[in-house]
């Protein structure tokens, strides 16, 4: 059996190895209640921080089928919508009715507002997905041998079978193609006056830097003809190098995913209205679709799963500390 000396009750122990520092009950106690009491201190911040933020998101759904693809509709968010702390100011309007001019209370968000689309039910995460891409081609890279292609298919060639989809693959022929426009009505409450948000969707406001850097660039060269770079420039200016497809080609852990869509930096009134663009389908396959905007923090947007992760650790080693002093008490 291995001899150890306690040397005479101070906090060492002497092992065959070395000198060990060993904690008494008391300074067990007090380390694992100031690290217990630091830990739920800043859980309970997050929480309250948190829970400050605005987000608001309203489902909408395909389009008409009388209106068909492309069908353009408006979106209205509501504080109905919205969950956090809404602020309210005075606003001088024209009352619809009489035309005079009167002040009343206007919900808004104080920006810059972050927007997002959401997906629920669309299997980004399936390695079917995943994996039917050819990342040299996403670089830029004029590719027109099938052979190298093969992880693309059965997305490989158009229709004519001639020219070489580019980006070829499922991950980018079920891009999303929806837009937004935020926009408000005017004061005077004439239904045609709209005013339009400075809403910026850049690959640097929307993309990690790398992204741009590495990845993502439309191919050039003699080789281009034989290619068919089939991503509409009306709705993707710049291609493969559009921010929103890059977006779209960072692929989601889980069905339901929020993908960035833009920043609007003014401060946004209630009712916001989003002019869409609705030409995404989604009752093929059962899923649904929302359009949504949050404010964002320093740890990112409204979430209190870190603020509850800590505060719920914080309170098991305060209990683990209350355990040993409990005990002691007991025995003496």
């Amino acid at each position: 059996m291995t001899e150890r000396n306690y040397n005479g009750g101070r906090n060492t122990v002497d092992w065959p190895g070395g000198t060990w520092w060993v904690l008494r009950p008391v300074w067990l106690v007090s380390v694992l209640s100031s690290v217990g009491t630091v830990l739920l201190s800043a859980g309970v911040y997050l929480i309250v921080n948190s829970s400050s933020l605005v987000e608001c998101g309203i489902e909408y759904s395909d389009s008409p089928v009388e209106c068909g693809a492309g069908c353009e509709q408006i979106l209205s968010i509501t504080r109905d919508h919205c969950s956090g702390n809404i602020g309210s100011h005075r606003q001088l309007t024209e009352d619809p009715t009489t035309g005079e001019l009167i002040f009343r209370d206007v919900d808004y968000i104080k920006g810059p507002i972050f927007t997002y689309y959401r997906l629920d039910g669309f299997g980004q995460n399936l390695s079917t997905f995943r994996s039917s891409r050819v990342l040299a081609q996403l670089k830029g890279n004029s590719i027109t041998d099938r052979n190298r292609l093969s992880l693309c298919e059965p997305a490989v060639s158009a229709p004519n079978n001639y020219l070489i989809l580019t980006p070829c693959g499922i991950a980018a022929r079920s891009v999303f193609n929806d837009t937004f426009v935020p926009f408000k009505y005017c004061q005077t409450g004439v239904r045609d006056c709209k005013i339009y948000y400075n809403y910026r969707q850049r690959v640097q406001d929307i993309l990690w830097p790398n992204d741009e850097e590495y990845l993502f660039k439309n191919p050039s060269g003699n080789l281009t003809v034989f290619l068919d770079e089939w991503l509409d420039e009306e709705i993707f200016p710049g291609r493969m190098e559009n921010a929103h497809f890059q977006v779209w080609m960072r692929d989601s852990a889980l069905p339901n995913f929020l993908k960035a869509y833009g920043v609007i930096d003014d401060d946004v009134d209630l009712p916001l209205h989003i002019q869409v663009t609705n030409r995404y389908p989604i009752t093929s396959y059962g899923g649904h679709k929302y359009f949504i905007i949050t404010q964002l923090s320093y740890l990112g947007g409204r979430s209190a799963f870190l603020g509850t992760l800590y505060s719920v650790v914080g309170a098991i080693i305060i209990l683990l500390a209350i355990i040993p002093a409990i005990i002691k008490i007991v025995k003496a």
